[in-house]
């Protein structure tokens, strides 16, 4: 009996000291084919926030209140669609304009196109904006916005056919005309 333990000793001491073979690899997977893959749709694009609004001459209050509430959903962009001030002659109604959208300016983006009230001789809207022409485009990410004086109701053939060429040679696949006078009214 001694005998056999001995020999189990041995045989387990040895056993743990003779190289050990290593395991043969796994088989081969077939290779994938393409149409065995899985469709996987790209990923969505993130979310995308931008505010717009109009008509803010005369009520300072609550135009306070609206560029208050436009600040807190954080959008990329704020468009604007003209009469940001009563009389575009006058200095103290920009200036006005200027301390309401004060805060909402300095951290976004803000876009305005001309109304009728924003309308003066000395250009005081496009001085505002930095503007050559009372239209202008601007874009953010895959958003192209072009803002458009619609004062004479389009009769410029200027104004068009700059929208035309933009507006085809642009690649952005969301596109937006922002403009003040509204193309019909129903009465």
């Amino acid at each position: 009996m001694e005998t056999m333990r001995r020999l189990a000793l041995l045989l387990a001491i040895a056993a743990g000291c003779a190289k050990q073979a290593d395991p043969p690899p796994p088989p081969k997977a077939p290779p994938l084919q393409a149409a065995s893959l899985p469709k996987i749709p790209p990923p969505a694009p993130p979310p995308f926030d931008f505010a717009a609004y109009g008509d803010c001459r005369s009520d300072h209050d609550v135009h306070g209140r609206i560029c208050a509430s436009i600040l807190r959903s954080r959008p990329k962009f704020v468009m604007v669609s003209g009469d940001l001030v009563d009389f575009g002659e006058s200095a103290e109604d920009w200036k006005t304009f200027r301390a309401v959208t004060k805060e909402l300016r300095g951290r976004t983006e803000y876009w305005a196109a001309p109304g009728n009230h924003d309308v003066s001789f000395d250009r005081a809207f496009e001085k505002e904006f930095g503007l050559d022409k009372p239209y202008a485009d601007r874009r953010s990410g895959d958003i192209h916005v072009f803002l458009l004086d619609s004062n004479a109701y389009f009769a410029e053939a200027e104004q068009l056919q700059w929208l035309e060429e933009k507006a085809a040679a642009s690649d952005a696949r969301h596109k937006f005309a922002v403009f003040h006078h509204p193309p019909f009214s129903i009465d």
